[in-house]
């Protein structure tokens, strides 16, 4: 049995394949907003996790360091304090846009190549068995790809481009 190779999404113009075939405007990230905000809220929060924690640590740590019992005023401590806070704040000042931009760019790998194999699947279903799931080269889904395109050309065979099996 031969292996039906991924087609590759090819430029067209400015745009890509995948923007002209969704109708999405050029460099749109937005596939699925709901499933995109999800990841990007949860990676977000990750991070924020890591930064409250390591906040506690280091706060933990002055606290033992340079808390003086029976001394009125600390300010060696408050300063220390304060610049972890500043700390914190800057982390995820940074945080928030990186947070947004790899979640966005990570979600895509699975969002966009699984609405062309359900776009594809759909094609297929209806009896159009020429339809063929086109995705990049390294797309998460490309084995996915290869082996619905090998069963569309098996059904292509079997029952002709046009035919509508029940």
């Amino acid at each position: 049995m031969t292996s039906a190779p991924v087609q590759p999404i090819r430029r067209q113009g400015l745009r890509t394949a995948r923007e002209a075939r969704s109708g999405l405007a050029p460099n749109s990230f937005w596939f699925d907003r709901t499933y995109q905000s999800r990841f990007i809220i949860n990676v977000f929060l990750i991070i924020l996790t890591i930064a409250v924690a390591s906040s506690c640590v280091a706060v933990a740590l002055l606290w033992t360091l340079l808390y003086r019992p029976g001394a009125a005023q600390q300010p060696t401590l408050t300063a220390a304090l304060i610049g972890v806070a500043v700390v914190v704040v800057a982390e995820l000042l940074l945080a928030a846009p990186i947070a947004y931009y790899v979640g966005l760019r990570q979600s895509n790998q699975v969002v966009g190549p699984l609405r062309r194999v359900i776009r594809t699947l759909g094609s297929i279903g209806s009896g159009d068995f020429s339809k063929r799931v086109t995705l990049r080269q390294g797309d998460v889904l490309e084995m996915v790809a290869r082996a619905i395109n090998e069963m569309t050309e098996q059904l292509h065979k079997r029952y002709g481009s046009n035919s509508h099996h029940e």
